[in-house]
């Protein structure tokens, strides 16, 4: 009997046991299990893969999509996102980028870095915003209707216009890689901004 006790007194303190008839220790759901024999939700089906991402660099192909002055398109039903690698925040940011670093010992390297981030920073803001917009299914206040608006081109291309956030990076590993500061001679955008 005393072993009882001390195996009941075991389990209440490592949380196994019940204690005012509710769990001690809440066990964590997971919810990409499935039962054995189940099949998953049409809702849920692309809730766990990343978009795959096609980047359109001819104008044929830009025009095919409807993607002219617009950043991208996301394709909900078959998980593909389309990026414009023509869209002009991709141009502004890398005049910038090439404006500021000028004096830069090895111009084509700069250049060619300059590019990388550009495209880099335009693609990783788009998919982030696409995957944010994915993440919301899962939240009840957000229907079908508002799904489709955050994943839209127009939010798409405001989020790829709003690339200012991501210069303090980008600058620190242009800076590193050419180890050189960037030039202060002309104001930066910013600085007119404010």
């Amino acid at each position: 009997m005393r072993c009882a006790a001390k195996a009941a007194a075991s389990d209440v303190s490592s949380g196994n046991g019940e204690e005012g008839g509710e769990n001690a220790r809440q066990q964590s759901t997971d919810l990409s299990v499935l039962p054995t024999g189940a099949k998953r939700a049409e809702i849920f089906k692309n809730l766990e893969r990343a978009p795959e991402i096609i980047l359109l660099h001819e104008d044929s192909q830009i025009e095919e999509k409807g993607l002219k002055a617009r950043a991208a398109k996301y394709y909900m039903e078959a998980g593909q996102l389309f990026i414009n690698m023509q869209y002009p925040a991709i141009g502004e940011m890398r005049s910038l980028l090439e404006s500021e670093y000028a004096d830069a010992p090895d111009p084509e390297a700069m250049r060619l870095l300059a590019k990388q981030h550009s495209e880099r920073t335009l693609i990783l803001r788009i998919g982030r915003t696409v995957v944010f917009a994915l993440a919301k299914q899962l939240n009840k206040e957000w229907d079908q209707k508002a799904l489709e608006i955050a994943s839209s081109p127009e939010s798409l291309s405001m989020a790829a216009d709003n690339f200012s956030d991501s210069l303090q990076n980008v600058r620190r590993d242009i800076g590193r890689k050419l180890r050189t500061s960037r030039s202060i001679s002309e104001p930066s955008e910013e600085a007119e901004v404010a």
